[in-house]
């Protein structure tokens, strides 16, 4: 398995071979495929977990009193 960061050449001379067509699927099978490597997965799931994890932290808890909710109970009638 290739674990190097550039595409190959072929995939490039693939996916750049006429700039003015838009790519065939099999050369966007090409060009992913030469992108899936080992260390570019890995990377990929420490950013997407990143992500998650900024997601999950709730530093604004809503304010879910009474009185609150009578408050905009009357503002939306007024509407």
């Amino acid at each position: 398995m290739e674990t190097t960061e550039k595409p190959s050449q072929g995939a490039n001379d693939l996916l750049h071979g006429n700039a003015t067509l838009p790519p065939t699927p099999e050369q966007l099978a090409a060009f992913v495929a030469s992108r899936e490597t080992e260390e570019n997965m890995q990377k990929l799931a420490g950013k997407l977990a990143e992500e998650w994890n900024e997601e999950m932290d709730i530093t604004h808890k809503p304010d879910l009193s009474y009185a609150r909710f009578e408050e905009r109970r009357r503002s939306a009638g007024d509407q």
